[in-house]
């Protein structure tokens, strides 16, 4: 089963997220940036759901951090307080997508297929390359 970071100070959001998301994902929760990245370090994480304000630090240095730790992990933006200059900003960073609250569910469920789906066809591909380089090498000792 697929691993959903969910990383929100706000309780009620990550519960609902969770409610959401538990038949398909395996749910990790964090309420704080550090406690994330933690996580992120300890454990395979598939996918990220990022609130853009954390009450220990700002989402997008979490987000920079994440990737820095796990570049092929796509991290979805949560925010209340979404503007031009932070999406953009996010997406430089490498975020898959921004969604603003009070988002819709099947926005996010959709969003969190597309991202799941794109981390499949990663990892696949990532394989594909693997067994072309020792079909050569079998194939020219």
């Amino acid at each position: 089963m697929r691993t959903l970071l969910i990383v929100d100070d706000d309780q009620a959001i990550r519960r609902s997220l969770a409610l959401s998301f538990r038949k398909e994902f395996q749910i990790l929760e964090a309420a704080a940036g550090e406690e994330a990245l933690e996580i992120i370090k300890e454990t395979q994480v598939d996918i990220v759901l990022l609130d853009q304000r954390l009450p220990d630090a700002d989402g997008t240095e979490v987000l920079k951090e994440i990737k820095r730790l796990s570049p092929d992990v796509p991290v979805i933006m949560l925010t209340a307080y979404g503007t031009v200059k932070s999406s953009v900003k996010a997406m430089k960073l490498g975020a898959f997508d921004y969604i603003e609250k009070p988002y819709d569910i099947e926005e996010v469920k959709l969003t969190v297929a597309n991202a799941l789906k794109l981390r499949m066809l990663e990892e696949e591909v990532n394989q594909l390359r693997l067994e072309l380089k020792e079909k050569y090498v079998s194939c020219h000792p």
